[in-house]
């Protein structure tokens, strides 16, 4: 019988990775691109349509080699990546805005200090108030593009990827954690950023691994009907892939970032998120339902690419 294969992307901040593997879990094939940031002295950013545009081609390449050394059909394809950079959209899921690397220094922090609070904010999405987090960028973004006061949708890298492929609009809740929109103890829709913003711009909640869809006509034929999932934030996905995703365990992920994370299933203290945040040490939902990490970023990656 020819076999079912598996797609696994990664949208990095160096590389869009694609591989394929067989229903034994062996890789069948790979392909790979440059993630095609345009830097400035402004800042770094990319082209959201050729963003969707690239990963189209890099998974449809990956699953054509291997169906034609195998013979057999992709049947899903999950799509993890970078968490904090992301796709405005309006109603017709056009891109407003160019996307902003998840390190871009372009952010509006005084509103968020002046309207919400900095203590309040740490306590709620367990990031500490800098550049990092969505929503300052969110809020620079339309001062620097004012169209995009219009937009209904901001989607994380990997969200955005599978819905150009077919999905419906979600939010999963490893990347919604990177954020600033979504409370990470209670896992909802953080109203306090609906507010700020007018508008709720998360989709659909839901977990790493849900079938959010079916790859549609446009893309490869390769991968056409393919079962679509977001497998959440990269370095959750590889503690989940290494079996490390556990309570207790405390797990080293290294990629062009890197960064140490300790699993919990819970209880979360507030207070306490509010003070790890403070201390730039932050806490979000993962890839296991019901359970959370406690993270500290390291610029290591970074050293070692120079």
């Amino acid at each position: 019988m020819n076999p079912a294969l598996l797609v696994g992307l990664d949208l990095g901040t160096t590389r869009v990775k694609a591989i394929v593997v067989d229903d034994t879990g062996t890789e069948v094939a790979a392909a790979e691109q440059p993630t095609p940031w345009s830097r400035s002295d402004a800042g770094t950013e990319l082209d959201g349509a050729r963003l969707a545009g690239l990963v189209a081609e890099v998974a449809g390449r990956a699953a054509a080699e291997a169906g034609a050394t195998t013979g057999g059909r992709v049947v899903g394809l999950g799509v993890t990546g970078m968490g904090e950079a992301g796709v405005l959209v309006d109603r017709a899921d056009r891109p407003l805005t160019p996307v902003r690397a998840w390190y871009d220094q372009r952010a509006d922090l005084a509103t968020i200090r002046a309207e919400i609070g900095e203590g309040r904010f740490h306590r709620t999405v367990g990031m500490r108030l800098d550049a990092q987090p969505s929503l300052p960028k969110i809020l620079r973004l339309r001062t620097d593009y004012p169209g995009a006061t219009a937009a209904v949708r901001f989607y994380s890298v990997p969200e955005w990827a599978v819905r150009a492929l077919g999905a419906r609009p979600v939010s999963e809740l490893s990347l919604a954690s990177r954020t600033g929109l979504l409370d990470v103890l209670t896992g909802t829709a953080w109203d306090a950023a609906a507010d700020l913003l007018g508008a709720n711009l998360l989709g659909e909640l839901v977990e790493a691994g849900a079938d959010v869809g079916r790859v549609g006509d446009q893309a490869h034929p390769a991968l056409r009907g393919a079962t679509l999932t977001v497998a959440g934030h990269d370095h959750q996905a590889a503690a989940l892939a290494a079996d490390a995703a556990d309570h207790g365990t405390l797990f080293n992920s290294l990629g062009t970032a890197e960064v140490l994370m300790r699993f919990t299933a819970g209880p979360v203290d507030r207070a306490v998120v509010g003070e790890l945040a403070a201390a730039h040490v932050t806490v979000g939902r993962t890839v296991v339902p019901g359970h959370w990490s406690v993270n500290q970023g390291l610029s290591s990656g970074f050293v070692l690419e120079r």
